[in-house]
């Protein structure tokens, strides 16, 4: 059993491997593969989750994190991966159960606060989307998208110059992000200041 516990593992690895060099279906078949082997791996179905999802094929990527959660509840990941997958089909409320619990779990995740905050917003809560821009910040002051993300809810509520200091922030992190640049514009810049490249 020991072997095959090492081959699954094995295939999974070289598996994430292909899907960091964009060879989804590589990945694919090597996640497949892990799975056949060893029924009950999370790791390996929240990865092979990532890889259809990368192919296009959001109900097998679905399928597959359900998969991963039925075999671990406990595992954030695959929350906070099929929190994305609600939060793009414009179910809101599942992806707020699925970030919430992901934070249950592992409360210093930026990304499931952040993504939260998005679903939020969408549901027309603007304070709790503050609220949760605001910890995912707190958790990764570097976080661009956070800080863009709090920009829009400020603007929306009418406080230019909160906005104006987001949007200049998430843009100091990510001087590409699109969504700050049009924002800045919008509450009306004087002047761009970008930080230093390291």
């Amino acid at each position: 059993r020991q072997d095959v516990d090492e081959l699954s593992v094995i295939y999974r690895r070289r598996g994430s491997a292909y899907l960091k060099t964009s060879r989804a279906a590589q990945a694919v078949a090597d996640f497949s593969e892990a799975i056949r082997l060893k029924p009950k791996y999370a790791l390996a179905y929240h990865e092979r989750g990532q890889a259809v999802l990368a192919l296009g094929d959001r109900e097998q990527a679905l399928a597959d994190y359900n998969s991963a959660l039925a075999n671990d509840p406990q595992y954030w990941p695959a929350l906070v991966a099929r929190g994305y997958l609600r939060l793009i089909a414009g179910n809101n409320d599942g992806a707020i159960s699925d970030y919430s619990r992901a934070i249950e779990i592992e409360p210093d995740n930026a990304i499931a606060f952040n993504n939260r905050g998005l679903a939020w917003r969408r549901k027309g809560k603007s304070e709790d989307a503050l609220a949760d821009y605001s910890i995912a910040i707190r958790l990764d002051p570097r976080y661009a998208l956070a800080y863009a993300n709090r920009a829009h809810v400020y603007e929306s509520k009418g406080d230019k110059e909160r906005a104006r200091t987001d949007f200049t922030l998430a843009l100091n992190f990510d001087p590409t992000l699109p969504s700050a640049a049009a924002g800045l514009k919008r509450v009306g810049a004087e002047k761009i200041v970008l930080a230093e490249a390291e």
